[in-house]
């Protein structure tokens, strides 16, 4: 194939073979060859797996054995985001809180909610087991902030952060009640990542005894 163009006045003709590219190749170099280099990628998993950790604050056990004041805060970061934006376990209970706007979920704000009001009540009920006593499926219910906690009924707050990677749980019991090694907390209801479809598991939070 032959490419004409004009210098100076004079019609030269030029084969195509001959035209170098941006990277001073010609199609020259293909006439005998059928045999293309394909860049090579490399791909690197940035996103990593779902999972979370846990970190106590307020848990002071220096009296009688068990949290002096019988409040305890657990902060929950997650590897990912929280899956808002479709129905499942952990979203739903949402929903319900917000009164069912419907999906994807608003998600510009944090999300609070406390057993000061029978929607919050549900919503801690729903999303957390806790076992004061440490005995599995002896579940220690969130009750009205009008209720008075006992050694089996809670008072507690939560908070979604806006970017769907925090948790904050606050438990409060009884003094002396809440005790590491023997109280657990867990997720009743798993959490999905919004990334990859992960989910959390239902076992209790590894927490620490930063007394």
């Amino acid at each position: 194939m032959r490419h004409q163009r004009l210098i100076n006045g004079i019609h030269l003709l030029q084969r195509a073979a001959d035209l170098a590219g941006s990277q001073g190749s010609t199609l020259g170099v293909f006439a005998d060859r059928w045999e293309v280099e394909a860049p090579q990628f490399l791909m690197v998993n940035g996103v990593g797996s779902y999972q979370y950790t846990v970190s106590t604050s307020g848990y002071d056990d220096g009296g009688v054995n068990g949290d002096d004041d019988g409040t305890v805060t657990y902060t929950i970061n997650f590897s990912h985001p929280i899956d808002l934006s479709v129905s499942n376990a952990f979203s739903d209970a949402i929903d319900t809180y917000l009164g069912n706007p419907g999906f994807p979920l608003p998600t510009n704000a944090a999300i609070t909610a406390s057993t000061a009001n029978n929607a919050g009540v549900t919503l801690l009920d729903t999303v957390f087991q806790v076992e004061v006593d440490g005995v599995s499926d002896n579940n220690s219910p969130f009750v009205l902030a009008t209720t008075p906690v006992s050694a089996v009924a809670l008072h507690g707050a939560f908070t979604l952060s806006s970017d769907q990677r925090v948790i904050t749980l606050t438990v409060t019991g009884l003094a002396d009640t809440i005790l590491f090694g023997q109280t657990t907390v867990e997720f009743d209801v798993p959490t999905t990542s919004a990334l990859t479809a992960e989910q959390t598991s239902a076992a209790p939070f590894a927490w620490q005894n930063v007394n």
